[in-house]
């Protein structure tokens, strides 16, 4: 039951990002279109971008569960495909520039993500800034293809990634 209210959310916010803004969706209008009490949102999430949080950890989850957790050519393709199929939810949330900034959190968590590929390594201030810089730039990269200004298809883009990746992170 959990789970299906928070679909039918996360279904939700996704279908308001199609016309508006992140900052312009309101919880209240969310709750509306899934016939919901405003406490139900809340019972599951502390604000709109805890639920935009979800997704992107529920896209992730499925990534995943498909490719299995290795740095991968294949792991990344199937996430940028992702991000595709979600073109106007990530578009929309990346450009978000509130407070909660979500672009941030998607940052800090692919960033962690890189950075456990070299647990039994010292984290030390250059490795820290090499792995910022890829993941912000792929980032970057990442937004403006989907924002159509790049001509590439998710495998050449993943396939340019992976090779910018080095060696030891894909271990």
């Amino acid at each position: 039951m959990k789970d299906r209210t928070k679909l039918a959310l996360a279904k939700a916010l996704q279908e308001l990002l199609n016309t508006k803004s992140l900052d312009e969706v309101r919880v209240s209008e969310l709750c509306s279109r899934c016939n919901l009490q405003r406490q139900s949102f809340y019972y599951h999430f502390q604000d709109k971008y805890d639920l935009v949080a979800w997704i992107f950890m529920q896209d992730t989850s499925r990534v995943f569960a498909e490719c299995g957790s290795h740095l991968s050519l294949q792991f990344i393709s199937s996430l940028l495909n992702t991000f595709y199929d979600k073109k106007q939810f990530y578009l929309r949330i990346m450009a978000d520039r509130s407070q909660n900034l979500p672009l941030y959190y998607i940052q800090d968590y692919v960033y962690r993500f890189c950075m456990s590929r070299y647990q039994k390594r010292e984290h030390n201030d250059e490795l820290k800034a090499k792995v910022k810089f890829l993941v912000y730039g792929s980032m970057g990269v990442i937004w403006e293809w989907l924002g159509d200004e790049h001509e590439f298809t998710a495998d050449d883009l993943a396939k340019w990634m992976f090779e910018m990746i080095p060696p030891e992170m894909k271990n």
